[in-house]
């Protein structure tokens, strides 16, 4: 038991270093803070409430107090991190159960404050026993409204974590039977509690899981989107206006520059276009445009419009890139309706 006991503590005090690590990285999500002071008050309480003051010369007095302020956190700690974890949308009811949690903080406080003032620890006992205990239902009802309606909605994780508290409450109920001999059972609250704290540690870790899963399914849409986009508005476009994305550009972003120019179309396409079929008038434009397209960017321009039949195409470098990028159009389209010719 005794070796269970040290597994649980070092198990409690890792995971709660890890997620206050874990929210100084991303302080915006403040569950990871709670369960941070959960885990940690939790490793003070139990870890004072064993053999442990004795073994190590502890100041007893003083650390008695540790403990019971740990003891004081723990029920507060664990209902911020549920009210954090699931954000209830604001509305009557969650206004109520927030007046009604700040009410309890102030109680707890003020038993805190008493607790660091006195030197009785009877006093102590009573204030836990008569005040504290009493203020935690606030809290325990606040929990069980936030996991009962997202239960409601079938939401994984309130069901977990409803079930691994209605495990540990059944298991609490039958430790204090058998601790009354009405029945016969050996100890499992250390155990279950080992249970609890790891599923809710595991929650949070599949939350995260999660989240790194969209973050990158997002990433995946956001290249998709750039590359589509680029169909439409050039990449040499957006390094000109010194953007990296299209997402970056704002109206009026604008820059003033020297370059060439060149349009260029399809001589007779109205009267090509009329003996086609709608389809056989996409499959020629992008043969077409598969054939001069690349030979623009060969030297150094980019086709900054499509029009129909046309391309208005700038060339930053020189004049001279857009007269040689119109010779070599002439030259490849040329040997595309000779090729054209021999199948037709």
């Amino acid at each position: 038991e005794n070796l269970w006991s040290s597994l649980a503590l070092v198990a409690y005090l890792t995971f709660g270093l890890y997620f206050l690590l874990f929210f100084i990285r991303r302080r915006n999500e403040r569950e990871n803070f709670y369960f941070a002071i959960f885990a940690i008050a939790l490793v003070f309480y139990s870890g004072l409430h064993t053999q442990i003051k004795y073994e190590y010369g502890l100041k007893l007095f003083f650390w008695k107090r540790m403990q019971y302020l740990a003891l004081f956190l723990l029920v507060p700690s664990f209902y911020y991190f549920i009210r954090n974890y699931y954000k209830p949308k604001p509305g009557l009811w969650v206004k109520v159960l927030d007046l009604a949690a700040y009410t309890a903080n102030a109680i707890i406080a003020g038993v805190a404050l008493a607790v660091c003032l006195s030197n009785d620890v009877k006093t102590w006992d009573h204030l836990q026993n008569n005040i504290v205990t009493y203020v935690w239902l606030i809290y325990i009802v606040g929990m069980a409204i936030v996991l009962i309606r997202e239960v409601v909605r079938k939401n994984k994780d309130a069901i977990i974590m409803s079930v691994s508290f209605i495990i540990l409450l059944v298991t609490m109920f039958l430790d204090i039977l058998s601790g009354q001999a009405k029945i016969n059972l050996p100890p499992l609250l250390t155990y279950v509690f080992i249970f609890f704290i790891l599923s809710m540690a595991l929650v949070l870790a599949n939350r995260f899981v999660r989240l790194h899963d969209e973050t990158e399914e997002l990433n995946e849409n956001l290249e998709k989107f750039n590359a589509a986009s680029r169909r439409f508005v050039p990449f040499e476009f957006l390094k000109m206006l010194d953007k990296a994305s299209i997402l970056d550009v704002n109206l009026g972003d604008q820059v003033q520059r020297d370059m060439a120019v060149l349009f260029s179309d399809i001589r007779s396409f109205t009267s090509l276009s009329e003996k086609m079929t709608p389809k056989e008038n996409f499959d020629f434009i992008n043969s077409y445009l598969d054939k001069v397209g690349p030979v623009i960017r060969d030297h150094h321009g980019f086709i900054d419009k499509y029009i129909g039949d046309a391309v208005m195409a700038l060339f930053p470098s020189s004049a001279e890139d857009a007269l040689e990028a119109a010779l070599a159009m002439h030259d490849r389209v040329s040997e595309w309706n000779q090729r054209r010719a021999q199948h037709n």
